[in-house]
C-alpha cells in the first residue's frame, strides 16, 4: 500500500503546488480537473490515511488559490499538509 510510480508521485506535487499557487480560480480549473482524474488513478494505491492526507493537501491548495487573503500562510498550511502526504508514500525510486 502507499506506492506510487516516480511519474504520478512527481505530477501530484506539482499539480497541487501550481493549483496553490495560482493567480486566479479559473487559471487553477484545469490543473484541479487533473489532479481528480490522478487522484481516481491512484486511490485503490493508497490506504484510508494516505488518501486523507491527499485531500487535506488538496484542500488547502485549493484554499490558497485565487486572489485570497493571507496567501502566503495559506500556501504553507499547504505545504505542511503536503509534507505529511509525501512521508508516508513507499517510493521504489
Amino acid at each position: 500500500m502507499n506506492q506510487l510510480n516516480e511519474s504520478d508521485f512527481n505530477e501530484i506535487v506539482q499539480l497541487l503546488k501550481k493549483i496553490s499557487k495560482a493567480n486566479t480560480k479559473l487559471s487553477a480549473k484545469n490543473d484541479i480537473s487533473n489532479f481528480n482524474y490522478l487522484r481516481n488513478k491512484i486511490n485503490a494505491s493508497l490506504d484510508e490515511y494516505a488518501q486523507d492526507k491527499l485531500s487535506a493537501a488538496f484542500i488547502c491548495a485549493n484554499e490558497a488559490s485565487g486572489q485570497v487573503s493571507d496567501k502566503e500562510s495559506k500556501i504553507e498550511i499547504f505545504e505542511n499538509e503536503l509534507y505529511k502526504f509525501q512521508r508516508i508514500i513507499n517510493k521504489p525510486f
